[in-house]
Parts: structure tokens; C-alpha cells; sequence
């Protein structure tokens, strides 16, 4: 505050400092004009999910037998999801990836995929089998 200008260092604060009282009382006067902004806010947040069909929600996924596993450590030069993964287990917030080990992966950083095509010894043996 003051101490701190004149002297340039931290000074010891003092019981019934007149700026920390006039700093309390600019932000009593400022807490209804923030209680109606965020109110303002909630009511702005639901007419534009109303306009928009609902709240978007993810694809549920308890149905998904198969998810992409985001990349924790991402570089520009690589995937930024891996997998496809088969689920198998699953609790209401986390999955059990086969190939992964014993580690729970919470579902914020899995999404929902279509199985895998097939694999390259697939797609060589469908070559060779062509006339």
C-alpha cells in the first residue's frame, strides 16, 4: 500500500488500514452488479440450448464397444487420438482398454469409434487372393 511505494518493499499490514476498508466497501458495491451478470449469464446459456435442440451431450458410452484414447503427450507430427481400443470394462466414469494393461482411462479422454476395418496381414492376404 502505501509502505510499499515509498519504501519499495512489502510493509506489515495494519489492523483498520483506511485502503483495505475502502477496497472491502468498492467490493460490497460491486457484488449485486455481479450477482445479476451471472444470473444474466445462466438464463443467456439456456435459451441458446433451447434454440439449439438441447444441451449437447456426448454419445453415451456405455453402448461403445470400441473408443480412440486421446494422446496425453501430443506432438504436432503425430495422431492426436490412438486406437482404436476395445472396452473391456466400464464403470460409470472410467474404461479398461484391451492392450493397455491394468490402467483405467477416464471416459473425458476416450471417444467412440467404429472397429477397426482390418489389419495389414488382412489387407495382404485379400491382395493375394485377387486374380
Amino acid at each position: 500500500m502505501k509502505v510499499e511505494a515509498e519504501a519499495g518493499r512489502q510493509g506489515r499490514w495494519i489492523a483498520g488500514d483506511s485502503e483495505d476498508e475502502n477496497r472491502s466497501q468498492e467490493f460490497s458495491e460491486l457484488k449485486p452488479y455481479y450477482d445479476q451478470l451471472t444470473a444474466l449469464v445462466a438464463a443467456f446459456s439456456k435459451q441458446v440450448a433451447v434454440i439449439q435442440g438441447g444441451a449437447e451431450q456426448a454419445p453415451a458410452p456405455k453402448d461403445t464397444e470400441w473408443v480412440l484414447l486421446k494422446v496425453i503427450k501430443w506432438k504436432w507430427s503425430e495422431p492426436r487420438w490412438t486406437g482404436p481400443y476395445r472396452v473391456t470394462e466400464r464403470t460409470s466414469h472410467a474404461v479398461r482398454l484391451d492392450g493397455k494393461g491394468d490402467t483405467w482411462y477416464h471416459w473425458s479422454i476416450c471417444r467412440a469409434s467404429d472397429p477397426p476395418a482390418g489389419t495389414r496381414g488382412d489387407v495382404k492376404w485379400s491382395v493375394r487372393e485377387q486374380p
